[in-house]
């Protein structure tokens, strides 16, 4: 019932005004989604609204707007999503959703057009910068790399935002992972060459981009195409290592690798699980919680580790695991095991046993 609820109750709990609220809704009246025994199409997106702004748990929600069970939740969340995606999204955000010319004529500012492009009226001014959405940690270890932010050491995952110099959001792409490889400049290569949204559409050449220092390794690409770059300038002054300090780490390097001492790889050689079975001990539950993991939160990450090198995520296929034996102590081995946060860390667990007993 739109009187029930006072107008700063409905910004306490959805975050829009009535007024804001209705309009909203609007999108949805013309939309697939109907009115059901369970909710109506106003509970729903109130129901989605709540969600997002308080973080309530499906069950809350169920009992909030009393709906029989999470899974009816589940469900009207579902059908919101889908409706709002493909009815208010399209209108609201995208590069089709306003012109070029709109965004020269109604969002750009005065000054940006005085300091950027000497009063010219017919040059679009874009900013374009990277954002973050913090996300929960994902049992799946390949996706809990990619995700995994190295300066915020939090999951995270990137939208790129491209606004006017009014603020005015003209698109959102994305969203990106946010591991190393995933910087500023690498998501926006990549935009760039697979003309995501049909960006090149929308830009003209001579069209200003204004962007900060972690795009410097695309601004090529941007001038290119015919796009004026405005960044922060860089200090002139450059560090490096001198001719001979680089001539040194190479044969460093070198001799490493002739040598096969890299990571002290020499010392260990890959050995098939069939080798050692009938020399590995056979443990029961209970040994392996009260005397190797401590616990049993090690039990149940170990399935994640598992899933990575198996054929299938139920774990009903093989699972192949590099085993290494040491070659002066062969009662001593090690098992190579990827990272679940970095792509390029990898850990080697190492494992002393007898017929009888894990050791160390």
């Amino acid at each position: 019932n739109p009187l029930s609820l006072s107008d700063d109750e409905y910004q306490i709990l959805t975050s829009l005004t009535k007024v804001q609220f209705e309009d909203l809704a609007s999108y949805l009246f013309d939309s697939n989604i109907r009115n059901s025994s369970n909710r109506s199409i106003r509970n729903a997106l109130a129901i989605l609204l709540c969600k997002l702004r308080l973080g309530l748990s499906l069950n809350i929600l169920a009992v909030l707007f009393q709906l029989p069970d999470k899974k009816a939740v589940s469900r009207s969340l579902k059908t919101v999503r889908t409706a709002l995606m493909t009815r208010f999204v399209p209108s609201n955000l995208g590069f089709n959703h306003i012109t070029r010319q709109e965004i020269i004529d109604q969002h750009t500012s005065t000054m940006a057009r005085r300091l950027m492009c000497d009063a010219e009226s017919n040059t679009a001014i874009v900013v374009i910068d990277g954002t973050y959405i913090y996300i929960q940690k994902s049992r799946n270890n390949e996706f809990q790399r990619n995700s995994f932010n190295l300066y915020k050491k939090r999951s995270l995952l990137k939208p790129m935002i491209i606004v006017s110099t009014t603020g005015y959001v003209i698109a959102c792409i994305g969203p990106f992972c946010s591991n190393y490889s995933n910087n500023d400049a690498s998501i926006m290569n990549n935009i760039l060459h697979r003309n995501t949204e049909n960006i090149l559409n929308w830009l003209k050449k001579d069209d200003i981009v204004v962007v900060d220092r972690g795009f410097r390794d695309s601004v090529h690409t941007m001038e290119s195409l015919g796009l004026n770059v405005v960044l922060p300038p860089f200090l002139n002054g450059r560090r490096q290592f001198t001719t001979t300090e680089v001539n040194q780490s190479k044969y460093v390097t070198k001799f490493l690798q002739r040598n096969n001492l890299k990571k002290s790889s020499s010392k260990w050689h890959a050995i098939d699980h069939i080798d050692i079975i009938d020399e590995f001990p056979i443990l029961s539950e209970g040994e392996i919680v009260s005397n190797i993991t401590l616990g049993t939160f090690q039990l149940k990450r170990a399935r994640s580790y598992a899933e990575e090198n198996a054929s299938t995520t139920d774990l009903t296929g093989s699972v192949n695991y590099t085993i290494h034996r040491c070659q002066e102590f062969p009662d001593i081995i090690r098992v190579p095991t990827q990272s679940a946060h970095v792509s390029r860390a990898q850990y080697h667990p190492i494992i002393r046993f007898t017929r009888e007993e894990i050791l160390d």
